[in-house]
């Protein structure tokens, strides 16, 4: 299956196209081989882009597909934009985008391609932000936190941050020929409006991590706050222990028929000062 998009906006779809069309600007070709990209190989913009010269351009896309790092073919030539990627949503979003123009030519055709791929990130983008708001909210009441989660979540942004500021110098680079399109200004601004949303949920992500944090040295603070009023509170007994168990000849109390009852007393009465102590100055 393929599709033919002409300069006059029409959009054909179809298994046998009629390669005598005029005014073609562009083919669209699904294709179920598209190349997949190790996780450690770099892009790099003189490899992705060659210019063969001003009517041949070949191009390499990187593209984020559930998940999975891709790349996609395209070829600008003397008239038309060919590219190896075509689904019904990006159909639609073409259809959309080209409705605004009365003409369009393979220029336009290639910065909707790159437009296409930002609106996609954004509507990813959105869904990831509903996770980390609850993620966060976990992490506000809950004190807790799914460290793998915030793990992919974090890749994924990282992935989508990569890939649309390399579709940015991509354009920039080729900024002869698209600077005089007027597409050209508006698919920048939308790969900066995904940047700013990639950077706000960065934003939350560390901002999730922190409360996290602070919750757990909270929890900490409290534990070792709870083991030192226990070791204190206990002291006086260890004390007394202590003393009566030295062994001295003339020990006080020793043979005094009330001296355990004494020593009892006492050591209460230091307990409940120490309580006392602790509440006064808020130590709980």
């Amino acid at each position: 299956m393929a599709t033919v998009i002409l300069e006059k906006g029409n959009i054909i779809t179809d298994e046998n196209i009629n390669e005598n069309l005029e005014g073609v600007v562009g083919y669209l070709y699904n294709t179920k081989n598209i190349e997949m990209v190790n996780d450690k190989q770099f892009n790099n913009i003189h490899k992705d882009i060659i210019i063969k010269n001003k009517d041949m351009i070949f191009l390499r896309i990187p593209i984020l597909d559930n998940g999975e790092k891709r790349v996609i073919n395209g070829v600008i030539d003397h008239e038309k934009f060919i590219i190896n990627y075509e689904n019904e949503m990006l159909l639609e979003f073409l259809e959309e985008k080209i409705s605004l123009h009365k003409k369009i030519n393979k220029y336009n055709l290639c910065l909707f391609i790159f437009q296409y791929f930002s609106y996609v990130y954004n509507e990813e983008l959105l869904s990831i932000e509903e996770i980390v708001d609850d993620l966060f909210q976990g992490a506000v009441y809950n004190g807790e936190i799914d460290n793998k989660e915030i793990l992919e979540i974090k890749k994924s942004v990282s992935l989508i941050k990569r890939f649309t500021t390399y579709y940015k110098s991509m354009i920039t680079y080729l900024d002869d020929e698209f600077s005089n399109i007027d597409s050209y200004s508006k698919a920048l601004l939308v790969l900066d409006n995904t940047l700013s949303l990639v950077e706000n949920i960065e934003s939350s992500i560390f901002s999730c991590i922190d409360v996290y944090n602070s919750e757990l040295s909270n929890k900490m603070n409290k534990t070792m706050q709870l083991l030192t009023i226990i070791t204190v509170l206990s002291l006086p007994l260890t004390i007394v222990s202590g003393i009566f168990g030295m062994n001295f000849q003339s020990m006080p109390l020793l043979k005094d028929s009330y001296g355990f009852t004494l020593t009892i007393i006492l050591t209460l009465g230091l307990i409940v000062f120490e309580i006392m102590y602790f509440k006064r100055n808020k130590y709980f």
